[in-house]
């Protein structure tokens, strides 16, 4: 999928970001009320924060970003979906806080 071609590229330095970006797009849940087509789970967003952030924090996918990155989290337009988004939120704070920046300066 897109993912392993993002991880790909990273790995063979077919780019060099100093940072990396992640836009928390949640309509890919499986429970999303208005979208919910790709069935995805809060297990896969926390296996794509874990591979973004390890992708960071290693020097030889991406040597510039040590450790660097950067979230953003959109939705709120259906309240009986707020207590999901701030699971996934949590996902990724505890993602980041068991994988720490290394080399950040």
């Amino acid at each position: 999928g897109g993912g392993d071609n993002m991880m790909s590229a990273l790995g063979a330095g077919a780019f060099d970001p100093e940072l990396l970006f992640i836009s928390a797009g949640f309509d890919g849940l499986a429970t999303d009320p208005l979208g919910g087509r790709l069935g995805l789970s809060i297990a896969d967003y926390a296996w794509a924060t874990r591979a973004i952030v390890d992708s960071a924090n290693d020097a030889t996918k991406c040597p510039s970003c040590h450790g660097r990155v950067v979230y953003t989290a959109g939705r709120g337009d259906q309240r009986a979906w707020w207590r999901e988004l701030g699971q996934l939120v949590l996902v990724h704070l505890r993602t980041r806080l068991a994988h720490p920046a290394h080399g950040a300066g």
